[in-house]
């Protein structure tokens, strides 16, 4: 079962309104922080894990590390707020406001451009923070399955 923290300041001590919902689970492989991950049942260990979310399979984001760990090691998930993401390429600042994809050629990576075929057309959320530089620009959290692409 996976463990939920709120921020410092949020949630319930007087510091206003929770930002984000983090949650702990454990890696099921070598997760790097800002890739979007699913949950799946490990069968050789006979638990919940996640893993680097594939759209080419039948997996569905259920929120973005945020931190890193090896296989078997506990990850950080963030399942509410604003998180920094992955992706492949720098996005331009002017693609700031558009939704944001699960990348279906990088594991848990994440594209601005809409994938047309052959996977699981998943957004992940809206993008925020991108600079046209970094690779890890924040993406507002909003994740949703969208359609199986033939």
């Amino acid at each position: 079962m996976p463990t939920i923290h709120l921020p410092a300041g949020g949630g319930g001590g007087g510091g206003g309104p929770a930002t984000q919902v983090i949650a702990s689970f454990v890696a099921g492989e070598a997760l790097a922080a800002g890739k979007c991950v699913s949950v799946f049942w490990d069968a050789a260990s006979s638990s919940t894990r996640v893993r680097a979310v594939r759209a080419a399979l039948d997996d569905h984001i259920v929120g973005i590390s945020t931190s890193t760990a090896s296989a078997g090691a506990n990850v950080s998930v963030g399942l509410v707020g604003s998180f920094a993401v992955a992706f492949s390429a720098a996005p331009a600042a002017a693609s700031n406001g558009q939704w944001v994809f699960a990348d279906p050629n990088s594991n848990g990576g994440a594209v601005v451009s809409r994938p047309t075929s052959g996977v699981n057309l998943m957004r992940v959320g809206f993008l925020a923070g991108a600079d046209g530089v970094t690779v890890t620009p924040t993406v507002i959290f909003s994740w949703a399955f969208i359609a199986a692409l033939p």
